[in-house]
C-alpha cells in the first residue's frame, strides 16, 4: 500500500513539474515572437518573418508592395506564390543550404510580380534563424534600382 502510494505521488509530480515545463517553454516562445513582431511593425523598410514559406508577421511597407493595407490580411499567404515557378526551385535550394544554428545573411535577386502583376525585379536579404527551436526566415526585400 506505502509503495503504491508513493508510485503515485512519483507520477504526480512528475506530470506536475512536466506541464509546470512545457507551459513555461510555452510562454517564452510567445515572447519571443511578440517581440520579433513588434520589431517588425515598427520598421520603415519591407520586412516579413516568415516559417515554412508562410507569412508569419510582416510590417505596412511589405504589404503594401503586395497591394493590401493591412499586414494582418497577409497571416499564413504563401510567400512563393509571387515568385514564377522557374526561379522557385532555385531559392528554394539557395535555402536549404543555409544552416539557421549558423546564421549568414543572403542576397537574392529575384523577380516578383507585384500589386499590379507586374514583374519586378527586387532584391531580397534573407536571414535563416532559430527562434526557441523553430527556424524562421527574416527576409528585408526593396526593388532593384536600374
Amino acid at each position: 500500500m506505502l509503495r503504491m502510494l508513493n508510485n503515485l505521488l512519483f507520477i504526480l509530480l512528475t506530470t506536475a513539474f512536466w506541464t509546470f515545463w512545457l507551459v513555461r517553454q510555452a510562454s517564452a516562445h510567445r515572447r519571443r515572437e511578440t517581440l520579433w513582431r513588434t520589431l517588425l511593425e515598427q520598421a520603415p523598410i519591407p520586412l516579413v518573418l516568415a516559417r515554412k514559406g508562410k507569412v508569419v508577421a510582416c510590417n505596412p511597407a511589405f504589404s503594401g508592395l503586395l497591394g493590401h493595407t493591412d499586414p494582418h490580411a497577409l497571416l499564413d499567404y504563401p510567400l512563393l506564390s509571387r515568385i514564377p515557378a522557374e526561379e522557385q526551385a532555385t531559392l528554394l535550394h539557395q535555402l536549404k543550404g543555409v544552416d539557421p544554428r549558423h546564421p549568414q545573411t543572403l542576397r537574392l535577386e529575384i523577380r516578383f510580380q507585384n500589386a499590379q502583376n507586374e514583374a519586378t525585379i527586387m532584391i531580397a536579404h534573407v536571414r535563416r534563424c532559430l527562434i526557441g527551436r523553430s527556424a524562421y526566415e527574416l527576409v528585408c526585400c526593396y526593388p532593384k534600382k536600374e
